[in-house]
């Protein structure tokens, strides 16, 4: 319940005092932390929650059973200590007790009414988000994916040419078309190859549409070293040195959060600088303020051109098209960033290379 009390609650708590001469009248909901109190200034105030005053002569209470269950109470002083409420004071307390749990009810339905129309234009936004990105996704997987098919299929027609050729040839000079022959076999398996990486990652793409509910407090620098030895061979083939600080808890899912920093750390030995040793930084700010835990995953690589830093998040998209990738791992990891509640991009990190940042919600 966002509000407890509302303007016929302090309606209310005035019929109470004028009807009964009373000196205070308090109305308390302790479940919720309220209290309102009404005394001969007629300045309706909050009041801290207390226990129920005792039964006594010049005091009486009603009990205030709210929506759920919880139990207040409407308490009345008389004007002057001693004197007893009449037993038709006692009538009209009765039922302004009675009009207060009405009314309680009715902010309780109001709220929910207002949390249900906030949770619905939540899932209308999302499932619009959701329409947006599958005719995205469809668009461009559609487009990426004829690039390989188109070659596979004309590998395939100058396959058979080829084989024509040999056929018509017999066993004379028939040794350059075998080549030729070997070559096709060797460019349709490749393109088959391709099809089928992008597949996979698509894949994965599109499993991500459901919401990850299986996370749970998670020491974040687990989750990279996880992503390291997965990478052990390539990060000593490459002779990269990776150095990571203490990077925190946060709530997150393992299996997938691992998939993003071992997607940053490929990247980073992927895209190295020809001419000197490749570093790779972790580490983590705090940022009390906004609540949120920032990782920075920093390298002595080749960069990221200014135009390219926003681009590269998109599916199919790659700063440097010469080398080998799917251009769908930064927008799966962007996609697995946002579903914790967080952002990820990339900047420079200090003059030479690339530093992508992502943050993610303190726990």
């Amino acid at each position: 319940m966002n509000e407890v009390f509302g303007p016929l609650t302090e309606a209310l708590l005035r019929a109470a005092m004028s009807g009964t001469r009373a000196r205070r009248v308090e109305l308390v909901v302790p479940t919720y932390h309220r209290g309102l109190t009404l005394d001969e200034t007629g300045v309706v105030r909050p009041s801290l929650p207390n226990e129920p005053p005792e039964t006594k002569s010049g005091v009486y209470t009603a009990p205030i059973v709210g929506p759920t269950g919880e139990v207040g109470w409407l308490t009345a002083i008389a004007e002057s200590s001693g004197r007893c409420f009449s037993s038709g004071e006692v009538e009209c307390l009765s039922q302004l007790a009675s009009l207060m749990e009405a009314e309680l009810d009715r902010i309780e339905e109001a709220s929910y009414l207002t949390e249900a129309a906030a949770s619905l234009a939540a899932a209308e936004r999302a499932a619009e988000v959701a329409n947006r990105d599958l005719a995205q996704f469809a668009y461009v997987a559609s487009h990426e994916l004829v690039a390989p098919l188109r070659a596979v299929s004309a590998f395939a027609q100058l396959l058979v040419t080829l084989l024509g050729e040999v056929e018509a040839a017999g066993q004379t000079d028939s040794g350059a078309a075998r080549a030729r022959m070997e070559q096709c076999v060797f460019e349709i398996m490749l393109g088959t190859s391709n099809m089928q990486r992008q597949l996979t990652a698509l894949l994965d793409l599109s499993r991500l549409a459901e919401s990850i509910e299986d996370t749970e407090p998670t020491e974040l620098r687990a989750v990279v070293n996880a992503a390291i030895d997965s990478l052990a061979e390539s990060i000593e083939a490459s002779g990269a040195t990776v150095t990571v600080s203490e990077l925190g808890t946060a709530r997150v899912h393992f299996v997938h959060l691992q998939s993003v920093f071992r997607n940053l750390i490929e990247n980073a030995i992927r895209y190295r600088h020809p001419d000197r040793q490749l570093e790779i930084s972790i580490d983590s700010t705090i940022d009390e303020v906004a609540s949120l835990n920032m990782i920075t995953v920093s390298d002595t690589g080749i960069g990221i051109e200014e135009g390219d830093r926003a681009r590269i998040f998109g599916l199919f998209e790659r700063a440097d098209t010469t080398t080998d990738g799917s251009g769908i791992g930064l927008a799966l990891s962007q996609r697995i960033i946002r579903s914790h509640g967080g952002e990820i991009g990339v900047d420079d990190s200090d003059g030479s290379g690339s530093r992508f940042w992502l943050t993610l919600p303190l726990v």
